[in-house]
């Protein structure tokens, strides 16, 4: 009695048959064939990818937990490729709660991956030479081991709390890692992008994310606001408009302020546009430029360990020379833009 009554919770509660099914593993052989499992699938199940090509374009429903993982052939080294056949994202995740690793993409003129919903995990991703190649919307997504290549855009990430790490982008064409909205908790760490007109815009009202390890040779947009940056290598522009930033140990070629507020930078509050060149933590000179307005804080200053301090004249709407000094640890936090292979993100 006692065993037919645990027998008839069980199937009330799994929906018959569904839980036996639920711990079932796939292989599909065909493009055609991952198509028929993507649309029976009933959550806890795993897909294993070959490691050959599936041609189109494929929709991940919303069931959870699910595993998409890919394979490597151990004979001629190639893995599981996803090749887009049209404008639409080649992998579009509906929702739920997905876990893919080890795929590559390429092919799609539009999309590589739309990530739709909270908690997905991405893992050991490669994409070249889709316009587009990651777009996010949703919550406490986990990205980590991304290489993403001959791009338009990298990744674009919508809301908060996701992490990001050990990223590596090169040669997008209009940004490679643009935080839209949301980002509070989020996390960027171990981000390298490089050959990139612009590398890294977090954008007007983001607010409260971390980024620990950038390095970058584009520009670096800080537009929104109580963002924290540790060991930050630029060798572009890095211009901050919105307040209460924080920059630690850093190396910058050039620092633009550019909105009359406070942001922190190396224990300094900087409420003038200025331009300064910081290519080491030796004393450099740098440059100055003033709003139109003179500001009380563009007179001569003193600095020390710890603090950035201006010295020298500026005529109303002019450029003026000054001298920075910059604390020792700035060089030693992050050292020069990157050199990064797939699935890792290096600095040397």
């Amino acid at each position: 009695m006692l065993k037919l009554t645990i027998l008839f919770v069980f199937l009330l509660v799994c929906g018959g048959e569904g839980c036996l099914r639920r711990a079932a593993h796939h292989s599909p052989r065909t493009p055609a064939e991952l198509a028929t499992v993507l649309r029976g699938l009933l959550g806890g199940e795993t897909i294993h990818l070959l490691p050959i090509e599936y041609l189109g374009e494929f929709t991940l429903p919303i069931r959870s937990p699910i595993y998409l993982k890919g394979a490597t052939d151990p004979t001629t080294g190639k893995g599981t490729t996803l090749k887009g056949n049209g404008s639409g994202p080649v992998l579009t995740i509906a929702g739920g709660r997905w876990n893919l690793e080890s795929l590559a993409l390429n092919g799609s003129s539009g999309t590589g991956i739309q990530v739709n919903g909270n908690g997905h995990i991405l893992k050991a991703i490669k994409i070249q030479g889709i316009p587009e190649a990651i777009k996010i919307m949703g919550n406490g997504n986990i990205l980590q081991s991304i290489s993403i290549k001959e791009c338009d855009t990298g990744i674009t990430l919508n809301g908060n709390s996701s992490s990001l790490s050990a990223i590596s982008i090169t040669d997008a064409k209009t940004y490679g890692l643009k935080v839209e909205s949301g980002s509070q908790g989020t996390m960027l760490s171990s981000v390298a992008i490089i050959t990139s007109p612009v590398s890294l815009i977090l954008s007007e009202k983001t607010c409260c994310g971390h980024v620990e390890s950038l390095g970058a040779d584009g520009v670096v947009s800080i537009l929104g606001d109580k963002w924290t940056f540790n060991s930050i290598a630029s060798k572009g522009a890095l211009n901050i408009v919105g307040c209460g930033n924080i920059l630690n140990k850093s190396s910058l070629k050039e620092l633009f302020l550019s909105r009359t507020c406070a942001n922190d930078v190396d224990g300094a509050s900087n409420s003038i546009r200025r331009l300064l060149s910081v290519p080491s933590a030796a004393v450099e000179v740098a440059k100055s430029s003033l709003p139109e307005t003179p500001s009380t804080n563009s007179t001569a200053g003193t600095s020390s360990e710890g603090a950035v301090g201006l010295t020298g004249n500026s005529t109303e709407g002019g450029i003026g020379n000054a001298i920075l000094s910059v604390p020792a640890t700035v060089a030693n936090g992050a050292k020069s833009v990157l050199n990064a292979g797939a699935g890792a993100v290096g600095l040397v």
